[in-house]
């Protein structure tokens, strides 16, 4: 057969037609006559990074084509295929290409189409690269995305497949006609970088559409233009890229300091990720949506100008769709030199394998039949292939916080019954709609019964379900560290559980809307409540034990405080009552020995003033602080009146002397007073004489009333000494 080939090179322009060995099927696989084949950019990346597809010792290239199944290698669902025109996918590297007359692929990887133009028009690769950006985008809850060269084929499809799943999409693209294209296909925001206003508008548009990601295709410059703008954490992916375009243009601190990530997304790895029921459910979708995936963008090549299609390809970048169109590329004397190979080939077509030992005539008469063991088959391989899938995936989420706990909790009783009546039924692995694993019991389609159920993030559920929702008894571990066993009504804890907090609170009692209302708490270091709750704090009556101090309050409790009445009970037999606030209270503290100590506790200690009333009834007054006596107040009642009495005594004495001070100066004012007073008297008198006196007589009655005045005066100092002398003493 021919087949574009090359030898041991990983430069394209080394491609030419070579004659190589047709290949034969093993069980499972099938052979091809290929009509035609895509010419994609990942084609010609394949020869520099991974030139495996080999036929003998040459690499064939080509990931896609369409064509008719001639032989089976055996297995039903290969024989099934016999005849019948398909389109496949070869991404598995040890097959040799689709560009080439023939060639071997594995059966799951058929998909049987109608014989006309428009099946033709179905391109496989690029619809599963758009249904990987999708799903991509879905499992990290984004509700837009910026999709650069939108107006490329993968683009396109991908713009069509995110408006039919009501996901905002910004195109941007490079020319104005590229615009009005998208337009038309339903963008409604469609940039490009060359306008003044792009980064205004591209900005505005990120915080309308909230969360969102970018999906490059066909690498080049655009994304370089969306990295400054896009918010910070935003993640872009690479979904395809052309083989001579690298991305360029991108500031490092944009993803150094912006937090922004720059991703490839593979998908042979998004595939292989994906169970047999996935993938044909994939396949399903991409040729029953033809509105989606169907293009018209085709430029054909035959064989011999292949180097053409090549170019075509890489300066279109990737606008347009270049394909390989094989059957019509065998010359005429080619034709001549084949034909007996071909009839041959058709012979092998007709014949059944001998292992099988079917007649032809049987094969009619058995069609139906067959067609329905094949569709059995099918689904029990794809069941089979999907069971083994979840499996891997339960093992690949597992938590090893998970899994320690399962191990250190005793073993889930299935002691519990519904009560409900109803009937049902064990199931096989299912996957849910939030990509949790479930296996277990349903009912009218819904999980019901005995079930358990494995959550992305490796957390796990065991225990009975109702209508879809945990009721009666369950475990949830979460993969935190947080677990919960007991009653739940609705997938809301309900009745008497277990539960362990993150924060490392461990609950035990009564539950109701998640929240408990009575049982028993016990801290992360080890103090336990027992009592009321009110949204899971502590409130009204209980008790809480101290595991450091090994002391006990019993009392009221508001808000997840000791507040209210209540006592406290130290390890030495100490108790002390009376109104709390945290461990500060006023009250009365009792001693084992019966001796009280009325006054106030601070951080349970006796502090301030207070009494000390013996078992005999004696009362002392005294002063602790820290809970130790500082002094007793009696020992000092004697001094202290003592020194009152001599304050009354000095206050009285130093009154009397005031007054006594007081009455001298009236005395001595009113002799000065009078002295004056005769004084004046005298001189009227003498002015009143007709004759004056003699001096001598004028001497006398002076040096009289001088020696009166001295008198007086000093009569009034020595009472003046007195009063003083009596002070001093």
């Amino acid at each position: 057969m021919q087949a574009l080939a090359l030898e041991n090179s990983k430069d394209y322009s080394s491609l030419a037609l070579k004659q190589v060995e047709i290949p034969e099927p093993k069980i499972g696989e099938v052979l091809i006559k290929i009509e035609k084949a895509p010419i994609y950019n990942s084609d010609i990346l394949s020869i520099h990074t991974k030139p495996s597809r080999k036929s003998s010792a040459y690499l064939i290239p080509g990931i896609e084509g369409t064509g008719t199944v001639i032989k089976s290698g055996g297995g039903i669902k290969s024989w099934f295929l016999i005849g019948k025109k398909i389109s496949f996918l070869q991404l598995d590297d040890t097959y040799a290409g689709s560009w080439a007359e023939y060639t071997v692929c594995n059966s799951k990887w058929c998909k049987p189409i109608e014989d006309n133009k428009n099946s033709s028009r179905i391109l496989i690769y690029s619809s599963f690269l758009a249904k990987m950006a999708i799903d991509t985008a879905r499992k990290n809850n984004y509700s837009g995305i910026i999709l650069t060269n939108a107006d490329t084929i993968t683009g396109k499809i991908l713009l069509k497949l995110a408006l039919s799943c009501k996901i905002k999409c910004i195109c941007i693209v490079e020319e104005k006609s590229q615009k009005i294209e998208l337009k038309q296909i339903g963008a409604n925001s469609v940039l490009r970088p060359s306008k003044n206003n792009f980064n205004s508008k591209l900005k505005k548009l990120c915080d309308d559409v909230g969360p969102l990601c970018t999906f490059n295709v066909s690498g080049g410059k655009l994304i370089s233009y969306i990295v400054p703008i896009i918010p910070l954490e935003s993640e872009i992916y690479i979904i395809d890229n052309d083989s001579d375009s690298q991305l360029s243009g991108i500031n490092p601190s944009d993803l150094i300091f912006g937090g922004k990530k720059i991703k490839g997304l593979d998908l042979q790895r998004w595939l292989k990720g994906l169970s047999m029921r996935q993938r044909l459910s994939h396949l399903e979708d991409i040729f029953n949506e033809k509105e989606i995936f169907q293009i018209n963008d085709f430029d054909y090549f035959s064989f011999s100008d292949f180097k053409n299609g090549i170019i075509n390809c890489l300066h279109s970048n990737s606008k347009r769709q270049s394909i390989l169109n094989i059957n019509h590329i065998i010359e005429e004397s080619k034709e001549n030199e084949n034909s007996e190979e071909i009839k041959q080939e058709s012979a092998e077509k007709e014949e059944i394998p001998e292992k099988e030992e079917i007649k032809e005539n049987e094969i009619e008469e058995s069609k139906e039949e067959c067609e329905i063991n094949n569709e059995k088959e099918e689904e029990d391989e794809a069941e089979k292939e999907e069971q083994a899938y979840l499996e891997s995936e339960i093992q690949n989420s597992e938590s090893r916080t998970v899994t320690k706990l399962l191990q250190s909790l005793p073993k889930f009783e299935w002691d519990y019954q519904l009560g409900d009546g109803i009937e049902t039924k064990e199931m096989p692995l299912k996957q849910l709609p939030d990509l949790s694993i479930y296996r277990g019991e349903w009912a009218n389609g819904s999980l019901h019964g005995k079930g358990t159920r494995y959550y992305t993030d490796g957390s796990i559920y065991i225990g009975y379900w109702q209508n879809g929702q945990s009721n009666g008894k369950g475990l949830f571990i979460n993969s935190d560290g947080e677990w919960y066993e007991g009653m739940w009504k609705e997938s809301k804890f309900n009745g008497f559980g277990k539960h362990l907090s993150q924060e490392g609170q461990y609950y035990e009692g009564i539950f109701e809307n998640n929240f408990i209302q009575s049982g028993s708490e016990v801290t992360f270091d080890g103090n336990k409540y027992e009592g009321n709750f009110i949204n899971n704090e502590w409130s009204g009556f209980g008790s809480l034990t101290i595991r450091e101090t090994e002391m006990k309050y019993e009392g009221e409790f508001v808000k997840g405080n000791i507040s209210g009445k209540g006592k406290l009970f130290y390890k030495d037999g100490k108790v002390f009552e009376g109104e709390f606030e945290w461990f500060n209270a006023t009250g009365t503290m009792t001693y084992p020995d019966g001796t009280k100590f009325e006054g106030k506790i601070n951080d349970c200690k006796e502090c301030g003033e207070g009494k000390l009333i013996t078992a005999d009834g004696e009362v002392k007054t005294g002063l602790w602080k820290e809970g130790q006596l500082v002094k007793w107040i009696e020992d000092n009642k004697e001094e202290t009146e003592n020194k009152e009495e001599q304050k009354e005594e000095n206050a009285e004495e130093s009154k009397q002397e005031q007054e006594v001070e007081s009455k001298q100066e009236q005395e001595v004012e009113s002799t000065d007073k009078e002295a004056a007073h005769d004084q004046e008297t005298g001189s009227k008198d003498n002015a009143e004489q007709s004759k004056p006196e003699s001096s001598e007589d004028t001497s006398k009655v002076n040096e009289e009333e001088s020696a009166q005045t001295i008198e007086n005066s000093q009569e009034a100092q020595d009472a003046e000494i007195k009063e003083e002398n009596k002070s001093t003493e």
